[in-house]
């Protein structure tokens, strides 16, 4: 086995880090092709890296960053995100709505609302626009 690292703001540029959903999205996408053992990420932060560990017998080293490149492009184009700094919630009760309210919607895949005024909410781009995302926070 060998592996090949490439730096996750190369693959997924709009990805604030490692723990972004889209960031699993292009790992499961990965393994399932032939020759490729493990991928994971290596680091975190600004210098996260995604690492493919890969049987060179099978697939080559080109062929895992074509491939690779090719997925990052694929799921931006397919899901968004949004992270928000709003004010924070009085009560968690009012936290909790917010993120449910946003989970009933047709389009968000992830929610996450903290009561200190973080929201972040992955979304399926062919399903709801961020435009609509941010109506729906408003209200």
């Amino acid at each position: 086995m060998q592996q090949r690292k490439i730096k996750l703001s190369i693959l997924l540029p709009e990805v604030p880090d490692e723990r972004d959903e889209r960031v699993h999205r292009i790992i499961e996408v990965m393994q399932q092709h032939k020759g490729m053992d493990e991928a994971h990420v290596a680091g975190d932060g600004k210098e996260a890296q995604l690492c493919f560990h890969y049987n060179p017998d099978i697939i080559c080293i080109d062929q895992i960053q074509e491939r690779a490149t090719m997925a990052g492009a694929v799921i931006t184009q397919h899901f968004g995100h949004l992270l928000l700094d709003v004010d924070a919630f009085r009560e968690l009760d009012d936290a909790a709505g917010i993120g449910r309210g946003l989970r009933d919607r047709n389009g968000p895949i992830s929610v996450s609302v903290s009561a200190a005024g973080a929201i972040g909410i992955g979304y399926d781009q062919q399903k709801v626009a961020k435009d609509r995302i941010l109506e729906v926070l408003t209200k």
